[in-house]
């Protein structure tokens, strides 16, 4: 059997929802299913499956290989994708032809749309954590965004792309650790990167039509534009492998070697019953 979860849910219009009013959702496409077992295995592995906050996996149309009642399907419908080349005074020239997906957006305001709560944590399928999540960090987290009214809080890294310059100090700690806030002139302040948003806020400065690229670069100027003081942060948390495992849909060789080796764990576990079962 399993064990009881410490959950407890309260009543709107007759629907059920949790306390903490926050989902997480995945967002990925068919034809990255590829992936799909390396992101169940490192977020079963690490803890964030029993963070209890519901996980919403959001796929285009196949079934999950998974069967795991902690994750609900949302099938978002398929969107146009092909090869070819964006010309936009704010995308990167280098690479040549690239993949052009016109609708990526609508299957993301598919998704937002299909869950009800407040805060969605928005993620997608080849961002991986690499330790075990420490559920108290997230939970005070969440409560820094309900109770300061947040936008958006980033939790990742300034890794060397961003511009530091970008972001300014504010009065707040989470773990004595300093909350920073993205300058409303500052770039990426609409970022793909694993983000607590205010669910109605990403709604509104999304558009129908608009690919992954589009969405990050222009999505920011309409931020710019409808928010005078967009209240997005960021806590500088280590905490998932910011290599994400997939470039244009092939593995990352080491983030590939990281989860056959998490997979492998698993089975020495499993060889030599090591772990002590809970009471």
């Amino acid at each position: 059997n399993q064990k009881q979860k410490n959950v407890f849910y309260f009543v709107i219009f007759g629907t059920m929802l949790p306390l903490n009013n926050i989902s997480v959702i995945i967002h990925t496409c068919d034809e990255y299913s590829h992936f799909w077992d390396g992101w169940y295995t490192m977020f079963d592995h690490f803890g964030f499956l029993d963070l209890d906050w519901p996980i919403y996996f959001c796929n285009e149309e196949i079934e999950l290989p998974f069967n795991d009642p902690r994750i609900l399907q949302i099938k978002t419908g398929k969107s146009k994708k092909y090869m070819g080349i964006e010309e936009r005074d704010w995308l990167p020239t280098y690479g040549g032809p690239k993949q052009i997906d016109e609708g990526w957006s609508d299957r993301l305001i598919t998704a937002l749309n299909s869950v009800q709560t407040k805060y969605v944590l928005y993620m997608q399928e080849d961002q991986w954590p690499f330790k075990q999540i420490d559920a108290i960090l997230f939970n005070k987290l969440l409560n820094f965004v309900r109770f300061n009214d947040v936008n958006g809080l980033r939790l990742h890294r300034l890794t060397s792309p961003y511009v530091l310059d970008e972001y300014e100090e504010t009065d707040h700690y989470i773990q004595n650790k300093k909350i920073l806030k993205a300058k409303k002139d500052g770039g990426f302040l609409l970022c793909h990167q694993p983000t607590i948003w205010n669910r109605e806020f990403l709604l509104n400065v999304n558009i129908p039509g608009e690919g992954f690229r589009d969405n990050e670069y222009a999505g920011t100027e309409r931020v710019k534009k409808q928010y005078k003081d967009p209240k997005i942060f960021l806590y500088h948390h280590h905490w998932f492998l910011e290599k994400s495992a997939s470039s244009a849909g092939l593995w990352i060789p080491e983030i590939e070697w990281e989860y056959r080796e998490v997979a492998r764990e698993r089975v020495v576990y499993n060889y030599f019953n090591m772990i002590k079962k809970s009471e």
